[in-house]
């Protein structure tokens, strides 16, 4: 067998590398494009799964708006006192059958307090049936409330239960509104949303935009998804036969927990996959072809000395051999021919000089095309890891590192201080009220305000610090190196400042944008990244509780002051199913002999653990968690009934003093509770007093204006409590139908010894008399205050020289014994004081 030339190996073995090479640069570049197209179909499926539960939760809030609506409609209430009188439910289907067109509601009833069925808009031979499902004894009882009702096994109701209440309090019915949200709710919402919608629970699918054998084929799979949900929530997979991108999305709907289940159209992706592979692949097969034609030509010119030696060789061979010595003698005596011969290989040698420099060119020019289709090539791969590495690393809106980049970077920050023995800062920051400016004004100014907010963020730090946002409205900077914490406090105090300036993203008006900031320290508060970002965060919800627009450090009585907080919430929750609240009555009398012209219902919580809770310890919790309201309606109840029996049992009538939250008196139905609970205890407006702050009225609102309307033609008493230590504007006095202005008592409680009080409730008393405003002093302690108070104008005053807040009981008693609580004031100086925050 002749053997393979040295020159032939060599470029086999250059064209097999080169070959190696260039597939796995070609693999590795399409798995790099298959991860940036899988991370774009999962933000496009992620972000079609928001606007589907943005929409569900907004059909939500629509169902209780149509509510409130109906309710209010006269004619409507009309028709239903006719039917109660006379039982004649011929004017309410009347009335319903022309509202319900205009509805976009799938549900439209009216049940009375029998249970029984008067207009149903989806059924018109339903009216007469008895019905009793989940929620209608509570709406029957009073109470408004949303329930999530299994119809069949493919669909699920919303539904709104409302009470309808005559006009002289009484209900003589329930309204039902609501929605069946089924397949073509989700054929709806998948129009909208611009993909296949559908919503599954354990029990199974129950509503789909997709074709009958694609939802076949789901229902199958569907209680794995439930399952994977419930181990690791959102799962997303992709289908490159089917091309298409599927989220599955927890999702609740009122009490019902649903799997929401996102199919988005990847054909664009994956048509963009492939054109991408194919150009990979062309540049491939190019490089390849160019890298066979250099390694052949390489190896043909490396082996060229090899090859003339071998020829050389084999010309002595031939020269020397036996054979050859004779023709030598045989023509060495032809001259003429030896002449020509010389002349020969003259010209040969010219000839082969001039062929090797063809060589080299050509080998030249190649070589050149190759270096460039290599270099071009190899850009282009650089690229494409430059571009996937930087969107797994920096946010797309803001260009700012993510969490994962700030959570590496914060790691060596942590690392260098360790071994130089300094300290790292680190702010978490949050925007306050951003969910207010994406659902007033739009997501598109909200992602300006985040885009401006990570800007100005970056000029308030230093090159070396590290500015990142880690989703939504909040961000996080890194400050390492640090000699001493106040540093971090500087930045802080700057951001708040820098970050309140007001800009104009509207083109109508002004945005202010302020944040809140909270501030973890190295090693001081923690020492893993972790712990430090656990201590900033809680910083930063202490700034928020302590008024917004500030920083605030971490400190460990902050953990103590939440753990507490959620114990209270979770009590607050439970407190007024289980009859803990109690109310507890101080007397308000006349300062010249003493009689006690009324009380004040204060709240005190019967704890189960830790006893009788004054106000101070719970009420800003409630507010802060909207329990105040419904806290605050049992009150007025209460107080309401509380002071018609006192009636009842003959006591002389006197006024009741109840307390408003700002949070209550800002819904537009509290004047509707006021009246219900004057109704339902049947207590005379004149002896009820609601006492509202001066930050509720400062509140220039539609509803804060409706609400003050109403109470005022229903001839209530407003009182301002607390007067002086809020806005104190003397416009709103002037304004707004006031009867009574109390001075707060951190205003009486240092007179007659502090001159500065002493001239600034003489100033108060003087201008309430001026506007004609009744008048009354809290805090009252001593017999000087009293007297002073009196000497100045002012002829009524409560607080602990009179009557410490006392059980309905022991002012029972107190009433009975004697109008004047002048003689017994010694008796109460001396009791308990434990819970003096009214």
């Amino acid at each position: 067998m002749r053997k393979t030339p040295l020159a032939a190996q060599i470029a086999l073995l250059l064209i097999l590398l080169s070959v190696g090479a260039t597939w796995i640069n070609y693999i590795q570049d399409v798995r790099i494009l298959r991860q940036v197209l899988s991370a774009s179909d999962r933000g496009k499926a992620e972000g079609i799964a928001y606007t589907v539960k943005t929409l569900v939760k907004n059909h939500s809030e629509s169902l209780l708006a149509i509510s409130r609506a109906l309710r209010a409609n006269l004619d409507i209430n009309q028709a239903m006192t006719e039917y109660v009188r006379s039982g004649n439910a011929k004017p309410v289907r009347d009335s319903l059958s022309k509202l319900h067109p205009q509805l976009s509601a799938g549900i439209l009833s009216v049940i009375d307090r029998n249970k029984v069925v008067i207009y149903r808009a989806d059924q018109a031979d339903a009216s007469g049936d008895r019905v009793d499902f989940q929620g209608l004894t509570e709406a029957l009882g009073g109470e408004t409330i949303t329930v999530a009702q299994k119809e069949k096994p493919q669909g699920i109701s919303l539904r709104v239960l409302a009470p309808i209440t005559l006009s002289n309090g009484k209900i003589a019915g329930v309204l039902v509104v609501g929605t069946l949200i089924d397949d073509a709710f989700a054929k709806k919402l998948a129009a909208d949303a611009a993909a296949e919608i559908s919503f599954a629970s354990n029990a199974g699918l129950w509503a789909s935009s997709l074709p009958a054998d694609a939802k076949a084929r789901l229902s199958v799979d569907v209680g794995n998804i439930a399952r994977s949900l419930y181990e690791r929530g959102n799962v997303f997979t992709e289908d490159h036969g089917a091309q298409t991108a599927r989220l599955f999305a927890p999702l609740r709907i009122v009490d019902e927990a649903v799997t929401l289940i996102v199919q988005a159209d990847t054909r664009a992706s994956r048509a963009s996959m492939v054109e991408s592979q194919n150009n990979f692949l062309r540049t491939s097969l190019s490089l390849l072809l160019v890298c066979v034609l250099i390694g052949s030509g390489f190896a043909y010119y490396i082996t060229r000395p090899l090859r003339l030696l071998q020829k050389d060789s084999r010309r002595l061979t031939t020269q020397y051999s036996p054979g050859a010595a004779v023709g030598a003698r045989n023509t060495g005596n032809v001259g003429n021919k030896d002449n020509t011969d010389n002349k020969d290989n003259k010209d040969n040698k010219d000839n082969k000089d001039n062929s090797e420099g063809n060589e080299v060119a050509t080998m030249v020019n190649a070589l050149q095309v190759a270096t460039k289709l290599l270099a071009q090539h190899a850009d282009e791969s650089q690229r494409a890891k430059e571009k996937a590495e930087y969107a797994a690393q920096y946010d797309s809106l803001t260009s700012l590192p993510n969490r994962f980049l700030m959570e590496d970077r914060l790691k060596q920050a942590l690392s260098g201080a360790e071994r130089t023995q300094r300290r790292v800062g680190l702010l978490f920051i949050d925007l306050d009220n951003f969910k207010t400016i994406n659902d007033s004004l739009g997501h598109h100014v909200g992602d300006q305000v985040l885009q401006e907010a990570a800007s100005r963020l970056r000029g308030c730090v230093r090159e070396q610090d590290t500015v990142a946002r880690l989703g939504g409205d909040e961000f996080v900077v890194i400050l390492p190196n640090m000699n001493e914490p106040d540093g971090a406090g500087t930045v802080a105090r700057k951001i708040v400042q820098v970050l309140d300036s007001p800009s104009d993203f509207t083109g109508s008006h002004l945005l202010h944008v302020s944040a809140s900031v909270g501030i973890g320290i190295y090693p001081t508060d923690a020492r893993d990244t972790e712990e430090l970002i656990k201590c900033a965060d809680s910083a930063m919800y202490h700034a928020k509780g302590g008024g917004r627009n500030r920083y605030q450090f971490f400190a460990v009585e902050m953990n103590e002051r939440a753990n507490e907080t959620l114990a209270i919430e979770s009590g607050l929750r439970q407190a007024l199913e289980r009859d803990e609240f109690e109310l507890y009555y101080q007397p308000q009398v006349e300062l010249p002999d003493g009689n006690v012209i009324g009380v004040e219902a204060l709240l005190r919580w019967r704890h189960p653990e830790r006893g009788l809770l004054a106000p101070g310890a719970f009420i800003q919790i409630a507010e802060e968690r909207g329990l105040i309201v419904p806290m605050g309606k049992w009150v007025l109840n209460t107080a309401c009934r509380q002071n018609r029996a006192w009636q009842n049992e003959g006591l002389r009538p006197i006024s009741m003093a109840v307390n408003v939250s700002p949070l209550q008196f800002q819904k537009k139905e509290f004047p509707e509770v006021v009246s219900a609970a004057l109704n339902d205890s049947g207590l005379d407006y004149r002896y009820l007093e609601l006492e509202i702050t001066e930050g509720a009225l400062m509140h220039d609102s539609n509803i804060t204006n409706a609400n003050i309307g109403a109470l005022k033609a229903m001839g209530l008493k407003l009182a301002i409590d607390d007067f002086g230590t809020g806005y104190s504007s003397l416009n709103y006095l002037k304004r707004l139908p006031l009867s009574k202005l109390k001075i707060d008592r951190s205003f009486v409680s240092d007179i007659p010894g502090d001159k500065d009080d002493t001239a600034i409730v003489s100033a108060i008393i003087a201008m309430a008399l001026s506007l004609n405003l009744d008048i009354i002093a809290e805090g009252v302690e001593t017999a000087e205050q009293a007297d002073l108070l009196l000497a100045a104008g002012c002829a009524k005053a409560q607080g602990y020289y009179f009557g410490k807040p006392m059980p309905a009981e022991e002012m029972r008693a107190l009433l009975r014994r004697s109008p004047s609580v002048a003689s017994d004031a010694s008796q109460w100086q001396t009791g308990d004081i434990t819970l003096r925050a009214d």
